[in-house]
């Protein structure tokens, strides 16, 4: 087998190290382009020990980092000084209203690697909830402000509430929002959504004023 039939265990034990394999500064060509950056979100792929999110984040931007080598998750984690980790996921098949294998299997890699929750969107509808290791894992949350939907189904969403300790997530709640034809959210203070408190073996129903 050569070195990378294997890329997760080839990173895996290429991160494990107490040392930064490719040092603490961001990489010298994304500072050279600095100049370029416009404000808003950025997708850090392969980010690995974390240098190059990080400074992203410093440039004021909204990044979502990822890998997938538990190893540099948790070197990363140390590398920002982080007290809890929560990776906000673009992933899943629109309009499926369960998670697929694929988010299953990467939301474990993300927790077995010191992830406190995980939350998904794309799918443009809300998925299942699960809890993996005592810890909440949000597949898909829907839309929230959407005009081109053409199913009831994308015209809802959750608007998700974290209530987070030292430990990680110890609640969490949702409020339903429903989507108005012109795009526009509207609370449905009707419909009862998922909640969950530590301890909760799932997320259950509730009406949350």
């Amino acid at each position: 087998m050569t070195t990378f039939n294997n890329p997760h265990n080839t990173w895996n034990q290429r991160f494990d190290t107490a040392q930064y394999i490719f040092g603490e500064a961001p990489n010298a060509y994304l500072q050279r382009q600095a100049r370029h950056l416009q404000m808003g979100a950025a997708l850090a792929v392969a980010d690995g020990e974390g240098r190059n999110g990080v400074w992203l984040a410093e440039q004021g931007l909204s990044v979502d980092a990822f890998d997938f080598s538990e190893n540099a998750i948790q070197k990363a984690r140390n590398f920002n000084k982080a007290d809890l980790v929560i990776p906000v996921m673009h992933w899943g098949w629109e309009n499926e209203l369960t998670a697929n294998d694929r988010q299953r299997q990467l939301a474990r890699v993300m927790i077995d690697a010191g992830a406190d929750a995980v939350i998904g969107g794309h799918p443009h509808v809300t998925q299942d909830i699960e809890h993996y290791q005592g810890k909440p894992i949000v597949y898909s949350v829907g839309n929230f402000v959407m005009k081109e939907t053409d199913n009831d189904n994308q015209r809802r969403g959750w608007v998700l509430r974290l209530t987070l300790d030292k430990p990680g997530v110890r609640a969490f709640d949702t409020r339903v929002a429903r989507i108005r034809f012109e795009g526009i959210p509207q609370l449905d203070r009707s419909t009862a959504s998922p909640c969950w408190a530590r301890g909760d073996s799932s997320a259950r129903l509730c009406h949350v004023e």
